[in-house]
């Protein structure tokens, strides 16, 4: 996943390759395009890894 700053040129790499721009991005949602990516690939619905579970997280006493 190409990602850059102030659009450096990557040496090695097509002109053409493209690449996520990371100047306006926050740590967060850099993270949140990571993890969509790695949903995707896995054949996942995108928001695999971000969406906001309503279970609830198992209890001491349940172990």
């Amino acid at each position: 996943m190409p990602s850059r700053f102030d659009h450096a040129n990557a040496d090695g790499l097509s002109p053409a390759a493209g690449f996520i721009e990371l100047d306006h991005k926050t740590p967060e949602a850099f993270v949140a395009l990571i993890l969509e990516r790695l949903a995707l690939n896995e054949g996942l619905p995108r928001d695999h890894y971000t969406r906001i579970s309503s279970a609830s997280p198992p209890s001491a006493s349940s172990c």
